[in-house]
C-alpha cells in the first residue's frame, strides 16, 4: 500500500470538510440544505403583548431577533430587517432612532426598516421597539409579517428569512 504525503492528505480533508454539505429544518420541520462556507441568518418577532383587550391604545413592545444559525460569521455587510406595517400598531420611534445597534430607518413602502452592520456568529442581536397597539374595541387577529432581505450579511439562504407573529384584539 502507498502512502500519501502528509500535506497530500491535510488538502485532502480540508477540501472535504470545506464542501461539506450541513442539513437543519425549518420551522415547519422540512429539511433544507445549507452552504457550509455561508452565513445563514433567521429574523424571530415577537409583540409584547400580543393579545389586547379595550378601546384604547396601550403600549407594547416589537422584540426582534436575529439570528446566525449556520456558525460563519456574517460579512460585514448592512443587514436590513423589515416588519410589515399594520393599522392595529405603530412604532413609537422616528427616523434614525438606534435600538442596540440597529437603525430605525422609518417606514419604506409599506414596511418598518432596520439596519444594521454588525457581525453575527452562531449568535444573536436582539433589540425591543417602543410602539403603541390599537384595540379599537374590535375582535381580531392581526397577523404581522417581518423579513430580512436577500442577502443581508451575506445570507444565501432564504429558507428562514421571515417569520410572522399574530396580534390578537377583543372588545
Amino acid at each position: 500500500m502507498k502512502r500519501l504525503p502528509f500535506f497530500l492528505l491535510l488538502i485532502c480533508c480540508t477540501l472535504t470538510a470545506y464542501t461539506q454539505t450541513i442539513y437543519s429544518y425549518d420551522n415547519a420541520g422540512n429539511r433544507i440544505k445549507r452552504m457550509a462556507n455561508a452565513p445563514d441568518l433567521s429574523i424571530r418577532i415577537t409583540f409584547i403583548p400580543s393579545s389586547v383587550t379595550g378601546t384604547t391604545p396601550i403600549s407594547g413592545t416589537l422584540k426582534i431577533t436575529i439570528m446566525e444559525v449556520n456558525g460563519i460569521p456574517s460579512n460585514g455587510s448592512l443587514i436590513t430587517a423589515r416588519v410589515r406595517t399594520h393599522e392595529v400598531y405603530t412604532i413609537n420611534a422616528s427616523a434614525g432612532t438606534v435600538f442596540s445597534g440597529w437603525t430605525y430607518q422609518g417606514v419604506t413602502g409599506v414596511f418598518h426598516t432596520f439596519t444594521s452592520s454588525m457581525i453575527l456568529n452562531n449568535s444573536n442581536s436582539q433589540f425591543l421597539v417602543p410602539l403603541s397597539i390599537y384595540p379599537n374595541g374590535g375582535l381580531g387577529h392581526f397577523p404581522v409579517s417581518a423579513a430580512l432581505a436577500q442577502n443581508s450579511g451575506g445570507d444565501l439562504n432564504t429558507s428562514n428569512n421571515s417569520d410572522q407573529e399574530t396580534i390578537s384584539t377583543a372588545p
